[in-house]
């Protein structure tokens, strides 16, 4: 598997070298980013900041990789889509295994009901379990969470996932620490954390970026 150089422009998975640069561009540009007003769904949070993002991309003077809102995924063995990515980033290698996935949760959300973490939904099969199913396909080994945290308390919403993330840790595969850690790819930054996944032949490495609403 070739993913070494940021400037390989046949890339046949995502260049890893490149996600240290995407991350920024997803936290630095969420605050610059519209959202929509009271308590909306994560799909149309995702429909703004994916559309905010892919503007602030046009301002670069050479992007290495583009936002994508929701591509379906194809099954050559169905008539129809087997389901669909949030966000898709794709490298500009050619080749169609050269892209990045974040799938988007809520977390700490606040219904006429009453307050929920969403934490379990998080971790659960349509959240994290996406990557551990192989529903997403990760040929870069790695995969990316956004929470978008409504309460706007990460602290708390970190403390959530990982109680969830003991509650799930065979489903999941968990490794240990069995909690959010910095992510080692971003050095001294804290806005980014990591988990890390039995899976073969390679461990799988999912990045979590929690966001306040």
């Amino acid at each position: 598997m070739n993913v070494a150089g940021e400037y390989d422009l046949f890339a046949d998975a995502f260049p890893t070298d490149l996600l240290p640069e995407v991350f920024s561009v997803v936290i630095d540009e969420w605050p610059k980013s519209p959202r929509p007003e009271g308590n909306p769904l994560e799909n149309r949070i995702t429909n703004r900041f994916v559309g905010h993002v892919a503007n602030a991309m046009r301002r670069k003077r050479t992007p290495k990789f583009k936002f994508l809102l929701r591509p379906k995924l194809a099954d050559p063995e169905s008539d129809s889509a087997s389901g669909e990515i949030d966000i898709y980033i794709h490298s500009f290698s050619p080749h169609p295994d050269a892209y990045f996935v974040f799938e988007c949760k809520r977390l700490n959300v606040q219904y006429d009901s009453g307050f929920a973490t969403e934490a379990s939904a998080y971790v659960g099969p349509e959240g994290m379990g996406c990557f551990i199913s192989g529903q997403y396909p990760t040929t870069c080994d790695c995969g990316g969470m956004i929470g978008y945290v409504m309460d706007g308390n990460v602290p708390a919403a970190i403390l959530a996932v990982n109680r969830a993330l003991q509650a799930t840790l065979a489903q999941l595969r968990l490794q240990p620490p069995h909690e959010l850690t910095r992510a080692t790819i971003m050095g001294d930054d804290d806005g980014v954390h990591q988990t890390i996944h039995e899976r073969n032949p390679h461990d799988l490495l999912i990045y979590h970026i929690l966001l306040p609403y």
